[in-house]
């Protein structure tokens, strides 16, 4: 428990989610997956365009998602979440291509997968 939050607090540290309640683990985790996913993407940092490539085409989905009313994780469709780790594994599959390159593969990708696998 503290009054304020410190500057220097590591939120990736694993050490942060010791002893707080559920809640708490669930609000943390939000900006702890999407760092994760940040440095998985963009190899730790190595290469910030393929990051913003990602980004690009995350929101592509998203707005695709949203237009097809198909963007909900209550409803059973997919979520924020749901959408950039999928978007993090075209973008590992096929490092190198464009946005426009990616975001295409991305539906072909997930055209064929094998679901619920």
């Amino acid at each position: 428990n503290s009054a304020a939050v410190p500057k220097s607090l590591d939120i990736d540290n694993d050490s942060v989610l010791d002893g707080v309640d559920s809640a708490t683990e669930k609000s943390l985790n939000g900006p702890r997956v999407t760092n994760l996913i940040a440095s998985l993407v963009s190899g730790s940092g190595k290469n910030p365009e393929r990051y913003q490539t990602f980004l690009q085409v995350v929101r592509c989905v998203r707005k695709w998602c949203k237009a097809r009313g198909l963007y909900s994780n209550k409803m059973g469709y997919w979520g924020g979440v749901n959408i950039n780790i999928c978007v993090a594994l075209c973008c590992q599959l096929y490092p190198n291509d464009s946005p426009a390159s990616l975001l295409r593969k991305f539906f072909l990708v997930f055209k064929s997968w094998r679901w619920p696998n």
